[in-house]
């Protein structure tokens, strides 16, 4: 009885072995279980970290174009103020100077006329001299013949 009590003892602890080896197997698979479960949270929190730091990087060049950007737009509108004001200054320089355009236009066509007028004069004069001459001419020319 006593080879009866040991074989059954040792199948009651190779049952146990069996048991505790199918414990020990459900424990390792769900130790791998959790061990890719959590392997598959740490890449994902890696890679967010990774992404993290690059949207970090894009926003912080983000926000330095911006600056730069509006550093740009306020030199620009500076710029455009101080055209503006030469634009403005040079218009009231043109305006002055069609002013004296148009003094200067009626001066010339002031004196071209008084020319003209002198012209007419000066033929008018010459046309009678010349008459007042050919009329001298002519008495001199029938005193003349008066005297031979």
């Amino acid at each position: 009885m006593s080879d009866v009590k040991s074989v059954e003892h040792w199948q009651e602890i190779e049952m146990r072995m069996e048991y505790l080896q199918s414990q020990v197997e459900e424990a390792q698979a769900a130790l791998a279980r959790q061990y890719r479960e959590q392997k598959g949270i740490i890449d994902r929190a890696e890679k967010a970290e990774e992404d993290l730091m690059y949207t970090e990087q894009k926003l912080k060049l983000s926000e330095y174009n911006l600056e730069k950007s509006n550093r740009i737009l306020e030199a620009t509108k500076k710029m455009e103020m101080q055209l503006m004001a030469e634009a403005t200054d040079l218009m009231k320089k043109l305006d002055v100077s069609i002013a004296d355009g148009d003094v200067l236009y009626n001066l010339l066509v002031s004196s071209r006329e008084a020319d003209s007028k002198r012209k007419e004069v000066t033929k008018s004069f010459h046309k009678a001299v010349l008459e007042k001459v050919s009329l001298i001419m002519g008495k001199l020319d029938s005193l003349e013949e008066e005297e031979c």
